[in-house]
C-alpha cells in the first residue's frame, strides 16, 4: 500500500497473544458514538480513544491518536456445529470482543499504535474435543481494497480442565503512514471477528428478535 505523498507501507503485526489473569494495563479514554462504515449496513460502535501522542522530534504538542471501532455486526461470534441444527447445545463456542486499551506514537511520516484487544470465549455444550479456534480481524477502512489495510489473525486454543470461559488478550502493532501528524486522528481502525456468511446473518437476524 502505497500513498502519493509517501512511499510508506501501513502494517499491522501480532505481538503477543496470551490467557489473562488479570486486568488490561491501559485503560481507553471514554467515547461512545456510531459511525457508518463505507458501503456497509452495519453501525460501528463502542468506539474508543487511545491515549495520546506527545512523541514527535521532541516536539511538545499533543496529538490525537486515531479512533478505535467494534464493528457491531462482528463484534460476537457464535459458532455452531456441522449441520442444521441452530439449537443450543450445537453450539462450540461463543466469542465476544469485549474491550481494547492502547496508544499511540508519531515518528517521522507515521503514526505507530499499540492495541491491546480482549476477548471473551465459552465452551458450548457440542465442542467435546475442547478445541478453540477462530479468527478476527483488524482494518483500517481509508486503505480498503489494499493488502496491507486488513489483517485477519488466527486464534488457536483449547479449554483446559473444567474451564468453560476463558478471556485472552492480543497485543497488537500498527505503523500507518501520516503525512502530518494532525492527519492521525482522522485515521479509524476496526476491529471485528471474521465471520461466514451464515455467522453474520445469525448476528444479524439476532438483533431483530
Amino acid at each position: 500500500m502505497r500513498l502519493q505523498a509517501h512511499r510508506r507501507r501501513a502494517d499491522v503485526r501480532r505481538i503477543a497473544q496470551k490467557r489473562l489473569t488479570s486486568q488490561p494495563r491501559r485503560s481507553i479514554l471514554p467515547s461512545r458514538h456510531s459511525l457508518r462504515l463505507i458501503r456497509t449496513v452495519a453501525f460501528v460502535t463502542v468506539a474508543g480513544l487511545l491515549a495520546s501522542s506527545c512523541s514527535l522530534l521532541g516536539d511538545s504538542t499533543v496529538y490525537r491518536c486515531p479512533a478505535v471501532f467494534i464493528l457491531d455486526d462482528a463484534k460476537d461470534l457464535t459458532r455452531f456445529k456441522a449441520g442444521p441444527g441452530r439449537d443450543i447445545t450445537d453450539i462450540l463456542l461463543e466469542a465476544e470482543i469485549v474491550n481494547f486499551t492502547g496508544e499511540c506514537d508519531y515518528g517521522d511520516g507515521e503514526v505507530e499504535i499499540e492495541l491491546l484487544v480482549q476477548i471473551r470465549v465459552e465452551r458450548g455444550p457440542a465442542n467435546k474435543n475442547r478445541e478453540i479456534k477462530f479468527d478476527y480481524f483488524a482494518a483500517i477502512p481509508k486503505f480498503k481494497g489494499q493488502a496491507e489495510g486488513k489483517r485477519v489473525l488466527p486464534v488457536i486454543g483449547e479449554f483446559e480442565g473444567t474451564r468453560t470461559r476463558l478471556v485472552y488478550q492480543d497485543e497488537l502493532k500498527m505503523v500507518i503512514p501520516v503525512v502530518n501528524p494532525t492527519d492521525g486522528g482522522a485515521i479509524e481502525i476496526v476491529l471485528g471477528f471474521q465471520l461466514t456468511p451464515a455467522e453474520l446473518k445469525f448476528n444479524r437476524s439476532r438483533k431483530q428478535r
